[in-house]
């Protein structure tokens, strides 16, 4: 059984790098022979060219982002038939699992220069139980006059390398005030399902078990204010065709305050569009959607 203490060992939105030699370049600017030559004019305000300076390449920037999604579930499942017939999908809101609950989710960013590591994790947990629907999942048959026990269990990782394409920060008296950055993304994503559905007037259950991994690509853009506040925006999309196949797309758009250097504070939300099919016929399990909400949590700088 997929359980939150999987999650919890995943501390799942990258963050920007310090620049480290500011001040050193600071002291090269004052450094500089300004004499003004003859017959040149210069604005007395103007604002010398080391004021666009580039990260220092050689720091080491971790960044720990435990959080807590208020998430709801949408979208469909079918299970296989062990017996040649149609199987039916049913949506999620019929079987009661869509209802929204508090989640955990965490990522863990690493950067280098331009280069930076991600390992993102979510989850989502939800089992209730139900009356007054008739009709067949698998295996399982009910009547209005059965009770239903339905569970999901549906967890999300995943891992991603990232590299600055564009961007430079913009400095004033050596003080960060502007730091745009645009980031391409390649990683995989691995998520898993585990359903089960049980009549608990005949004894009559099925469940089912999967694990799912693609590869995924996109971009984020990140932009950075007075070294405090922090805008980010990513979108990733991955799939895999096949005999078991899957796909992912996945929106995370965020907002972060950093009142010390090392901790500070995040509000957002994330939608993950998901999707999975294997085997074939009346043998096919096929599960489909959306898993999406605000989420809140803490930032922790190193």
């Amino acid at each position: 059984m997929i359980t939150r203490c999987m999650l919890s060992a995943i501390l799942p939105a990258a963050l920007l790098a310090a620049m480290a030699t500011a001040q050193a370049v600071a002291q090269e600017v004052s450094a500089l022979d300004t004499t003004q030559p003859a017959g040149m004019k210069v604005a007395p305000d103007r604002q010398p060219a080391f004021d666009l300076r580039e990260r220092d390449p050689d720091k080491w920037q971790i960044d720990i982002e435990p959080a807590v999604w208020f998430v709801g579930l949408s979208g469909n499942i079918r299970l296989p038939r062990s017996t040649v017939g149609n199987s039916p999908q049913r949506d999620f809101d019929d079987l009661n699992l869509d209802n929204p609950r508090f989640e955990p989710i965490a990522e863990i960013n690493v950067r280098r220069g331009p280069w930076r590591g991600t390992l993102r994790g979510a989850y989502f947990e939800s089992d209730e139980h139900l009356s007054g629907l008739s009709g067949r999942l698998g295996d399982v048959t009910f009547s209005a006059a059965n009770t239903l026990a339905a569970s999901l269990d549906f967890t999300s990782i995943e891992l991603e390398g990232a590299y600055t394409v564009l961007g430079r920060p913009q400095v004033v008296d050596d003080r960060i005030t502007f730091d745009p950055r645009i980031d391409v993304i390649a990683g995989v994503r691995v998520y898993g399902e585990e359903f089960s559905i049980e009549n608990l007037s005949t004894g009559a259950s099925q469940s089912s078990s999967e694990w799912y991994i693609h590869p995924q690509v996109g971009s984020k853009l990140n932009m950075e204010f007075y070294e405090d506040f922090t805008i980010d925006v990513q979108l990733t999309v991955g799939g895999l065709p096949g005999n078991d196949e899957s796909y992912g797309v996945d929106i995370i758009a965020g907002f972060q305050w950093r009142p010390t250097p090392h901790v500070g504070m995040q509000i957002g939300y994330r939608a993950l569009f998901f999707g999975a099919t294997s085997g074939d016929g009346s043998g096919e399990s096929r599960i489909n959607g959306t898993v999406q909400g605000l989420y809140g949590g803490v930032t922790l700088r190193f």
